[in-house]
């Protein structure tokens, strides 16, 4: 079994371009077995809202870097996962603006709030 990549939150993303980074650009729940996160009760609202994003529409796109197959757990193994519209998200990243920055996560990170109580950074600024 392949190890997860996993990136301490709001670092600048180098996920496959290391040692370059994107500035402006933000790792957020990039997690694997040996990752230390914080874990407790999440608002239903985020968790909606970001299904509601990963649906996508001709306007806003958020996901990128598209796999082939599903996510994939390190705890549950392949996982699938479904957007707001109760459709399948195939593996790849969200990336999200907010301000001046972006958010990039894997698509796990529906996953990781869902089932392992995982809970995003609360502060950006």
């Amino acid at each position: 079994m392949q190890e997860l990549f996993a990136y301490e939150d709001l670092t600048d993303y180098s996920h496959l371009i290391s040692p370059y980074t994107f500035v402006g650009v933000k790792n957020v729940g990039w997690l694997n077995l040996k990752s230390d996160f914080q874990k407790g009760e999440l608002r239903s609202s985020l968790l909606r809202k970001l299904k509601d994003v990963a649906r996508q529409d001709e306007i806003f796109q958020p996901t990128v870097e598209p796999g082939r197959g599903f996510p994939f757990c390190e705890v549950c193994g392949p996982v699938k996962i479904c957007n707001s519209g109760g459709e399948l998200i195939r593996d790849a990243e969200l990336w999200i603006p907010y301000e001046d920055i972006i958010f990039a996560s894997p698509v796990l990170i529906l996953h990781y709030m869902e089932v392992h109580h995982y809970l995003p950074p609360g502060r950006v600024h």
